[in-house]
């Protein structure tokens, strides 16, 4: 997504599994970009477009319990939270706990 000609978000997908049907969805926005629930539809698109269109089983978000801003695009997207798994992920100091949120189709 671009504003005033800069990049100020992005969404992908990654780790996709196309034997079992399950990918992450990561993403990122600029702080100047943040609250107003961009990254929100596009979580909620494209992890409906990969259930739906695509067929896959599962979609996660894997998140750093102190990001705050992403743990909301989860929860706004309909992403349901399912655990921690510990230490990992690693971030610029060091490794993180990881906050597990998945989507299945039974949830759209």
């Amino acid at each position: 997504m671009e504003s005033d000609g800069r990049l100020v978000a992005a969404i992908d997908l990654k780790r996709t599994d196309w034997i079992s049907g399950v990918t992450e969805i990561g993403y990122w926005t600029s702080p100047s970009a943040r609250g107003r629930g961009v990254m929100t539809e596009a979580a909620r698109a494209l992890a409906h477009w990969v259930l739906d269109q695509m067929g896959f089983a599962r979609v996660e978000l894997r998140i750093a319990p102190g990001n705050l801003a992403s743990l909301r695009v989860a929860e706004k997207a309909g992403f349901r939270r399912e655990g921690v798994a510990r230490s990992a992920g690693i971030v610029h100091h060091g490794r993180v706990d990881l906050v597990i949120f998945s989507l299945l189709p039974a949830d759209l």
